[in-house]
């Protein structure tokens, strides 16, 4: 199995540890989750305590419905973006692809599943000596 463990509550269970107040690592009071894992370790993480994953899909629809049935399957929710990005900056304006839109309304069909959608937040830089905008 692989990925990070993640906390939707890092700072408050750090701050009630140094309180001395450990009610937030009782099982079931902090939602926790894991990135990058496969969809094969999905019915561990849920036997695990695990409550969500945070992963991303490419453009094939094939992908999406493996993933977000695999997620349900286990009983685990999905923080969920596509890669390579969807979207493009063209003259200044960000723009969804077709496949980014069609990606948006099957999340949206299956929202029960979603925790959230995510994009990658760096997707251009700018040129140090130019200017301009490179793509990653």
């Amino acid at each position: 199995m692989s990925g990070h463990i993640l906390s939707r509550s890092v700072v408050f269970l750090y701050l009630g540890m140094l309180a001395g107040c450990w009610s937030y690592l009782m099982p079931g009071s902090v939602e926790t989750g894991t990135s990058w894992a496969t969809v094969g370790d999905y019915p561990e993480l849920h036997q695990l305590g695990y409550d969500f994953v945070i992963t991303s899909v490419t453009a094939d629809r094939a992908d999406w419905i493996r993933t977000f049935d695999a997620a349900q399957a286990a009983g685990l929710e999905l923080i969920v973006g596509m890669y390579p990005p969807p979207y493009r900056l063209r003259h200044g304006e960000w723009v969804i692809t077709r496949k980014g839109i069609k990606f948006l309304h099957y999340a949206a069909s299956r929202a029960g599943l979603v925790k959230a959608i995510f994009v990658f937040n760096e997707p251009y830089r700018s040129e140090e000596h130019t200017s301009e905008l490179q793509s990653h």
